[in-house]
């Protein structure tokens, strides 16, 4: 028999999505005397024997659940929706990508949500707030010369500060001290403010870019205000950075927002400087490699627009955004990309989708694409850009491919190989080589037919070990003797 749910009108429960290993959402009693907050608020929860952070999803009247068996939220924690991007930490297009997630990768549906929240605020702390650094003058009836009259350096101060707005710092550097500033701050005649670092950042001259360059930027820009796909497919050296960096541009000028996802966290110190010079103003970044403190502050300033650009790594996805106008993916093929433990999703492919809810176009720049991503370009779903030249000119490496069947080989390298490097040597220059990475060897070859040993489970290649001596399978873990 069927239960039939609470008939009791004054019964009110809330739904409320918790970070846990379960694919569903939970009933708590409200607090008394409290509204329900808007959807997306944090919350204080009672669950498993802790205090958890979770997110309000409705209010109820009915439930299938004995009451005396709910449990009463403890705090609301945010006073305002987590999905308004104006007033909250997380706009409706985030929601829907977070709840889009849930469903594709089987994350629990608390899990994905706190994926849009930056570290600090999942443990229910409060977002990043930019500190009050400055004074800003203020009008007033009252006469500061009169006011002041007994304090001259405030007087000082105040004429230093004049119709605008000065730094804390400056003002101290001019001789002011911190106490004359506090007391000054506590008067009719200015208040505390926010303003952002004016550390300059000299802007380099951008190149001219190519004609090829400039067919992809055009293409891009006319679709800035719909979701497209662009596959960058351009060689080692073509300049794709410097199409990102005029795309962005472009974004900009409108009052939106960029973000690029790099696969690496080496990669972002690098790409971090390339776009500083040429944007002219800082470029946040988000990876595990900074502190829970930065992220929180690079993922407030983003939330609230004062951050143009966002650089990241693959978690960076989820970040929030005041006007999300573009999206780039750089070096889309790498497996970096994608989140290896739970919970599990592509950065390439969640990337994409947000494209598609936020109606903005998608930039995936590679030199090597992937299968699916090649697939996708042939098919139409994605627009295929190519850039087949070096944007200084430089001529391509000269690539020669040798069949080793038959050769006998030293250390794996054939004869060819090792005349070849000797011979950069002799002209002192450095030669670098790609090793395996695990076993004695990545596979074992006849020198006669070139046969070598598969796995008969997944076909891949089996990888030679000495230690025992057998091959291994580095995909599915089968092993099996070594062939003598």
């Amino acid at each position: 028999m069927i239960p039939e749910p609470n008939a009791n009108s004054s019964l009110i429960v809330w739904e409320i999505a918790v970070p846990a290993p379960l694919y569903k959402t939970f009933e708590y009693l409200p607090p008394e005397g409290i509204s329900p907050p808007e959807t997306g608020s944090r919350l204080l929860v009672p669950f498993a024997g802790r205090e958890s952070v979770g997110f309000f999803i409705q209010s109820r009247a009915s439930t299938f659940i004995d009451p005396q068996k709910l449990k009463q939220v403890t705090e609301v924690l945010d006073t305002k929706s987590l999905l308004e991007p104006t007033k909250s930490l997380l706009e409706p297009s985030l929601q829907k990508l977070l709840t889009w997630v849930s469903d594709y990768y089987l994350i629990p549906p608390g899990d994905a949500l706190m994926m849009g929240l930056s570290v600090s605020e999942r443990k229910g702390k409060s977002p990043w707030v930019a500190p009050l650094n400055a004074l800003k003058a203020c009008n007033s009836e009252d006469d500061p010369f009169v006011e002041l009259a007994r304090a001259p350096q405030q007087l000082r101060a105040l004429e230093l500060i004049g119709d605008g707005i000065a730094s804390l710092t400056m003002l101290e550097a001019m001789g002011i001290s911190k106490a004359t500033l506090r007391a000054l701050s506590k008067t009719p005649f200015v208040k505390k403010v926010a303003i952002t670092d004016d550390t300059a950042i000299v802007k380099a001259q951008s190149p001219e870019l190519t004609s090829d360059q400039n067919r992809v930027v055009e293409s891009v820009t006319k679709t800035l205000t719909t979701f497209v796909t662009h596959l960058l497919d351009g060689v080692t050296g073509s300049g794709k950075t410097a199409v990102y960096i005029d795309c962005i541009k472009q974004v900009i000028e409108r009052g939106q927002q960029a973000l690029v996802l790099v696969p690496e966290i080496g990669l972002t110190p690098q790409t971090q400087s390339r776009f500083e010079a040429a944007l002219g103003f800082e470029v946040p970044v988000i990876h595990s490699g900074i502190s829970d403190s930065e992220r929180g502050k690079a993922w407030a300033m983003a939330r609230s627009g004062t951050a143009p650009v966002i650089l990241g790594t693959r978690s960076s996805i989820f970040c929030s955004f005041k006007s999300l106008g573009l999206i780039i993916v750089d070096e889309e093929h790498d497996g970096s990309l994608k989140q290896q433990d739970h919970p599990r999703y592509s950065a390439r492919d969640v990337a994409v989708k947000r494209g598609q809810v936020c109606s903005c176009p998608v930039i995936l720049g590679t030199a090597t694409p992937s299968l699916e991503t090649l697939a996708n370009a042939q098919a139409g779903r994605y627009q295929h850009h190519r850039l087949t030249e070096r944007a200084t000119k430089a001529a391509l490496p000269t690539m020669r491919l040798v069949d080793t069947r038959g050769l006998a080989l030293t250390a794996g390298l054939s004869d060819q190989a090792i005349e070849t490097i000797e011979r950069t040597i002799v002209r002192g220059e450095q030669a670098l080589l790609f090793l395996n990475k695990r076993g004695f060897a990545r596979s074992i070859q006849c020198e006669d037919c070139g046969w070598t040993a598969e796995c008969k489970n997944c076909d891949s290649t089996m990888a030679v070990h000495r230690a025992p001596p057998q091959l291994n399978c580095h995909h599915c873990l089968s092993h099996r003797p070594t062939p003598r």
